[in-house]
């Protein structure tokens, strides 16, 4: 079986179709991790089989119907990978906290890499400008 770290074949499915027909956004190297949320309805599924069975078959899943629902799913900086099932509100709520939540740490991150210590910007050195000592100039 080729689950790895899933808790289940459906887990394993979800992490593996995900990529095509689900959302993502985030950074494993973000406190809250990557995240997708995958909704799968049954009126839907046929057309997820018919277009994913290398993955399914990959999956081993063997009861296709689990894949019909709402899922929320993360992958944290240790790799370890988790899928939430939840209703749809509750995945559309959480995975839109999520996403501010991650804008916030990127510019948290961004606004400490646009200057120098001196002040100059990043990338865009001038001697001419620069108020920082010669020796400590952008080391």
């Amino acid at each position: 079986m080729t689950m790895g770290m899933f808790d289940s074949p459906r887990d394993n499915a979800l992490h593996l179709l995900a990529s095509s027909w689900g959302e993502w956004n985030g950074d494993v190297e973000a406190p809250m991790g990557s995240f997708a949320r995958i909704q799968i309805t049954s009126y839907e599924l046929e057309d997820v089989v018919a277009n994913n069975a290398d993955i399914l078959a990959e999956a081993e899943l063997l009861n296709l119907n689990e894949l019909v629902g709402h899922f929320l799913l993360q992958t944290d900086s240790n790799g370890l990978e988790y899928v939430f099932e939840m209703s749809e509100n509750e995945v559309l709520r959480a995975f839109s906290d999520l996403e501010v939540e991650y804008s916030e740490w990127g510019s948290e991150d961004d606004d400490e890499d646009e200057t120098y210590p001196c002040g100059c910007p990043l990338y865009t050195f001038d001697a001419a400008i620069c108020t920082a000592p010669v020796v400590d100039r952008h080391a």
